[in-house]
């Protein structure tokens, strides 16, 4: 059977939508902040509410979500230098294992730059960045292919070390 992927931005206005109860199911399986579908459908919806700081990507195969990313954005869109962290990142057990999650960071990225130049802003530097548990190694292995200038950061979250990996990116 031929795979139809397809990634699109998902916007505010779908937020009633039955891709929120999906993308709350995949939160759930992913990660550890959200142990009711109530309140993961709550943590979707605000930050799909939160556009444009907060954007969001969706990945479907044959129709079906398999997967979402989040990017925010930090500090404001009237810099000289952005910073946009890959929030969220996670593919359904499901659909793991068959690179959706290199597919989404690198297409959603490509549609992070044409966001940033049509929306006029000053910027002529983006450091994009992503935190991630130090004893992941399958998120450290998906990350270091994008975020090339490798680890820039450490931090305790939640009682577990995580590092920063991130990608500084000239534009204009």
């Amino acid at each position: 059977m031929v795979k139809e992927i397809t990634i699109e931005r998902l916007l505010s206005e779908k937020k009633e939508s039955k891709e929120i109860i999906t993308l709350a199911q995949i939160n759930q399986e992913a990660f550890h902040g959200n142990k009711t579908l109530a309140s993961a459908q709550q943590w979707v919806k605000s930050l799909l509410s939160a556009y444009p700081v907060y954007h969001y990507f969706v990945i479907k195969v044959n129709g079906e979500v398999a997967g979402y990313i989040s990017w925010q954005f930090h500090g404001g869109f009237d810099r000289e230098q952005l910073v946009v962290e890959l929030e969220q990142l996670a593919v359904s057990k499901k659909f793991q294992g068959q690179g959706l999650a290199s597919m989404l960071i690198k297409r959603s990225y490509g549609e992070m730059l044409n966001w940033i130049a049509t929306a006029n802003l000053t910027a002529t530097k983006i450091v994009f960045t992503v935190w991630f548990y130090a004893d992941n190694e399958n998120a450290k292995a998906v990350y270091q292919k994008f975020f090339t200038d490798g680890i820039q950061g450490q931090r305790i979250q939640y009682g577990k070390p995580e590092v920063m990996m991130s990608l500084n990116v000239s534009i204009k």
